[in-house]
């Protein structure tokens, strides 16, 4: 059979069977914008999660379109890189080596306690290696030079339940981080709640916000628009192509979470949403890019 195959390639060719067939995958010559690959912390199936690791290999050695992360803030207004509300027991240890037998909660503590804790050694990582800065992050992913040319966009989960500030002090102090650094427009500030992103909104007219949500409700289309949202970013299993089409009549993009399926990758692809978070960006690529072959699947993930 691959004798055949030969045979007929050849006659095809009119020339070597080498000269017909290129290593290099073909274009994208398609007039549908490519789907966005955004590695959900940093690709958390590659790297340890929301690690200057995983971000670094997602920008530098992957080259993903954006990198998604959660941050909270301390007491001391630092804003902490980390999925859950308190300082993970099966990822980080005490200071001293030990198990941590209560977890303190990141945003009813003061940055110096937070970053004491040693959230390498669990995680493959180096020994003490704290959890990052919003700051860290963005100065590590900044110097970095992504493969495929463009720099970085940043997806910003903004968590945690603050005791001490307002929405519009938290969100104040997500924008003067950006402001900061420059970043402002590759920044995408993401929450569940559409009084948090008003509170945004209020502060600036022209930051990019994504309504995070498990399902799209009715209402959401008026409030993404009254917002002048950027983007809905709903779980991927639960969109259909009308939805799609409904926000996109709107000039609202669509951003799917957190798929890790090759066959739901495909499959939201071809209702047309503009990009997915994903666990493994590797793989996601790859598909985007025709070099996919087997039929990937990772275990389910949160936002």
């Amino acid at each position: 059979m691959r004798r055949e195959l030969f045979v007929i390639l050849s006659l095809i060719c009119g020339i070597s069977v080498s000269g017909c067939i290129s290593n290099t995958a073909p274009a994208n010559t398609s007039s549908t914008p490519k789907v966005e690959v955004h590695a959900h912390r940093g690709g958390a199936a590659l790297r340890p999660e929301n690690s200057l690791a995983a971000f670094t290999n997602a920008v530098a050695d992957v080259g993903v379109d954006s990198i998604e992360l959660d941050i909270h803030p301390t007491t001391d207004s630092v804003l902490i890189v980390n999925h859950d509300d308190t300082v993970n027991p099966s990822l980080c240890l005490n200071p001293d080596g030990s198990q941590i037998a209560h977890p303190p909660v990141i945003s009813h503590s003061p940055s110096t306690k937070i970053q004491k804790y040693d959230c390498g050694t669990l995680v493959g990582l180096p020994k003490d290696t704290s959890l990052p800065t919003l700051n860290k992050v963005i100065e590590t992913v900044e110097a970095l030079a992504p493969i495929n040319g463009k720099p970085a966009q940043y997806d910003i989960h903004v968590k945690g339940n603050p005791k001490s500030i307002t929405a519009t002090q938290y969100a104040t102090l997500i924008l003067d981080v950006v402001q900061a650094y420059g970043i402002h427009d590759r920044v995408h500030i993401m929450n569940s709640s559409w009084t948090f992103l008003q509170a945004v909104r209020a502060l600036d007219s022209t930051i990019s916000i994504y309504y995070l949500t498990s399902q799209i409700q009715p209402g959401d289309l008026d409030s993404a628009v009254e917002v002048n949202a950027t983007a809905v970013a709903p779980l991927g299993d639960t969109l259909d192509a009308t939805t799609v089409q409904t926000f996109h009549a709107q000039g609202i993009q669509v951003i799917a979470w957190t798929i890790n399926a090759s066959y739901r990758w495909k499959s939201l692809m071809d209702i047309g949403v503009d990009g997915i978070i994903t666990d493994n960006p590797v793989g996601l690529d790859e598909l985007i890019n025709g070099n996919l072959t087997d039929q990937l699947t990772i275990g389910p993930a949160g936002d």
